[in-house]
């Protein structure tokens, strides 16, 4: 079945919002802005090729029609994903992550947790997520996630806070968006309930989300200041272990 006129112009608009987004930027970033609209344009044709090839007539034409397709997304993804054209960005071992989470956070000892990694469409992620507190007092949700394949432009897409400012407030609490050490962060805040999330971005490719109820604004923070955020950091550049490679 040929690929329709309306997919072509998402691909467009896509390649175009990106470049929006990153011509205005640092060198680097113009860079990899030219490089993401390579990649685009050499995707946005193969799909024109695809389509101009009209109806199949017989199953072995169709088989070959959905394979060009299929390699024609999976340059799309690749691009959107930030990586360099040679494979999807492998994401370290959950286990890894699950190290960097604190025995306890604000006198909250640590309880139920869980990590995982995924693998679906060429995107790869991992993640590992810890409860404190329990019952009707404090309580804390800490997620680290590895972005992994959805990092660069797709993994801030994914983050909407993060290619945003936000600076509000009213009588029951605020929102902002900042940028402590070089990293982008976000903070969430409901005074009434005793309710807030705090985010922060770590090279460009961790997000840690910490969520919390009946507790200050004051000891979600301290859960992100008791993350070794520079080992995080570091992992970026770590090769990947077996076990994630499985």
């Amino acid at each position: 079945m040929p690929i329709g006129k309306s997919a072509l112009l998402v691909v467009s608009a896509t390649l175009l919002c990106a470049l929006q987004l990153s011509g205005c930027g640092k060198s680097k970033e113009q860079e990899a802005a030219e490089a993401f609209a390579a990649k685009m344009a050499e995707a946005t044709k193969k799909m024109e090729e695809v389509s101009k090839s009209g109806t199949p007539q017989t199953p072995q034409e169709a088989m070959k029609q959905g394979a060009d397709a299929m390699a024609a997304a999976s340059t799309m993804i690749g691009a959107m994903m930030g990586g360099d054209g040679k494979g999807a960005v492998e994401p370290v071992d959950f286990r890894e992550l699950k190290a960097l989470l604190p025995e306890s956070i604000g006198g909250l000892q640590r309880g139920k947790e869980s990590g995982e990694r995924t693998a679906a469409a060429g995107m790869k992620m991992s993640h590992v997520e810890a409860r404190y507190g329990e019952g009707n007092g404090a309580r804390l949700r800490v997620k680290i996630t590895d972005a992994g394949s959805m990092s660069g432009f797709a993994g801030l897409a994914s983050a909407g806070w993060a290619m945003i400012e936000i600076d509000r407030e009213s009588d029951s609490g605020y929102e902002k968006t900042s940028t402590v050490d070089g990293r982008k962060m976000h903070e969430k805040w409901n005074s009434r309930d005793k309710r807030g999330e705090v985010d922060m971005i770590v090279g460009g490719r961790f997000i840690i989300e910490i969520r919390g109820n009946g507790i200050e604004m004051k000891e979600l923070k301290q859960a992100i200041a008791a993350i070794d955020l520079k080992k995080l950091e570091a992992l970026k550049n770590a090769a990947p272990a077996a076990a994630a490679a499985k």
